[in-house]
């Protein structure tokens, strides 16, 4: 395509990237961020007057190293204000470079701003799980954590149960459960 229609190249239009850089295609990526690197008009910072924010963050999951780079790159510069659902979603993939932005970006938040519901979410995965604890250990008290919250930690992923179980010795006094099934569980700490 380059050596045949130069011209036609030059007058991409965003739409036409946009579906490109949407497509499961690692070729069409390196394309897309070849395109946008080459003009003036596709600059980082003019992307999403452009229409083509989403487009690149998009490129974050591609197969191609080249479109993650270029699509991280953009993100650290001009999406750090992503939603924190969205940034968790890429704690989800397959993709090391995505998983690092979205925890270096989570961790940086305040706890309290997370809230209870994504930091007890953040448990589940490796690179946010010792901020999570800690930050659940610190930032609240132990009347904040609801009897739901903590069954939620109880019977989820190791690192929720890792917590609970954190939490419970922290928190609590030998003889007490914060939820009422606790003992159905297997919590040996009623033995004592």
């Amino acid at each position: 395509l380059k050596r045949d229609f130069p011209q036609a190249l030059r007058s991409i239009s965003t739409v036409w990237l946009d579906r490109l850089a949407r497509r499961p295609l690692p070729s069409a990526h390196d394309f897309v961020v070849d395109t946008l690197q080459a003009s003036p008009d596709f600059h980082q910072s003019k992307l999403k007057a452009a229409g083509l924010h989403e487009a690149v963050l998009a490129l974050l999951l591609s197969g191609s190293q080249k479109a993650r780079n270029y699509a991280l790159e953009y993100a650290r510069a001009h999406a750090t204000d992503l939603p924190q659902d969205r940034l968790a979603d890429l704690l989800d993939t397959n993709s090391n470079e995505a998983k690092t932005f979205a925890s270096q970006v989570l961790t940086a938040r305040d706890p309290k701003e997370l809230g209870l519901p994504m930091l007890g979410r953040l448990l589940s995965y490796g690179q946010t799980a010792g901020y999570a604890q800690k930050a659940l250990m610190e930032a609240y008290d132990r009347s904040a954590l609801s009897e739901s919250f903590l069954s939620d930690m109880l019977y989820g992923t190791p690192g929720q149960r890792s917590f609970f179980g954190q939490f419970i010795s922290n928190k609590y006094a030998a003889t007490e459960l914060p939820i009422e099934n606790a003992a159905a569980t297997g919590d040996r700490r009623t033995n004592r």
